[in-house]
């Protein structure tokens, strides 16, 4: 079920908000060539961002939850694979991820906005850069994941949302208690797809309904050093630009509202 957006101008105005819903944003560069990874490297980054990331550096094993198009249908519909060992350099809110061929620059809530997370990017990528010598990039990466919470009392989903949940009138009970929707679309005009997982969350609020808006964007082809920067941008703005897309005026108050109210 659709419910019609605001108009195309309306969505592309730049929008700050007093209480962002944002739980991480998520920028994840690959590369290509460089120099081989090894127990050093860790150490030798470090040296670079100590300054900023005094924090001991933190050792992880990730996981990755793959959606699997080409899995039998005995397989189920998702896995979860060890992808390898991640370091870990930690400020507060503030995250870097380093592993083979992978650079991560994350932001968990308080969200620190977009403009002192792209300094931060570029930042990273010319340490990384110094340190291992990469040919290109082979990939990026923009991810914001939101968590929503509507106030308590009896709501529709088109109240605050341009998207719902839609099933026959008959053969289903009319109470909705939980959902989980994900879909992948691809840019004609760009190398990039959009994927947009929305489901129903545990509120942290008594009686209230929370719910959790994914928006993964992926630039699939390999891009210049001197393009990165810009093809980051380019999909920062087309986040922006689906999240706006999918909410509307009585959920931005929400996030403009006192954050205790």
């Amino acid at each position: 079920m659709l419910v019609e957006p605001a108009n195309h101008e309306e969505l592309h105005k730049r929008r700050v908000y007093r209480n962002p819903p944002i739980v991480e944003a998520i920028v994840e560069l690959k590369f290509l060539g460089g120099k081989p990874w090894n127990l050093t490297i860790p150490g030798r980054f470090y040296d670079h961002i100590k300054d900023e990331f005094p924090d001991e550096p933190e050792q992880r094993d990730v996981v990755e939850a793959s959606f699997g198009e080409n899995k039998a249908p005995d397989e189920g519909m998702f896995s979860v694979n060890r992808v390898g060992q991640r370091v870990l350099f930690r400020n507060g809110n503030r995250l870097v991820v380093i592993g083979p061929n992978t650079l991560s620059i994350n932001s968990v809530r308080p969200y620190e906005g977009w403009e002192s997370l792209k300094l931060r990017v570029r930042r990273a990528l010319e340490v990384y850069r110094s340190v291992l010598s990469p040919d290109a990039i082979s990939g990026i990466g923009v991810r914001y994941v939101n968590k929503i919470e509507i106030p308590p009392g009896p709501f529709r989903l088109q109240d605050y949302f341009t998207v719902g949940q839609g099933l026959p009138p008959t053969g289903f009970p009319v109470q909705l208690t939980s959902f989980f929707d994900r879909m992948e679309l691809a840019y004609d005009e760009i190398p990039a797809t959009i994927a947009f997982t929305w489901a129903s969350a545990k509120s942290e609020k008594a009686e209230a309904s929370a719910f959790v808006l994914d928006l993964d964007l992926r630039w699939n082809e390999s891009c210049s050093f001197e393009d990165t920067l810009k093809n980051i941008q380019d999909l920062r703005d087309r986040e922006r630009l689906a999240f706006e897309s999918l909410i509307n005026d009585r959920l931005r108050e929400t996030f403009d509202a006192d954050e205790n109210s």
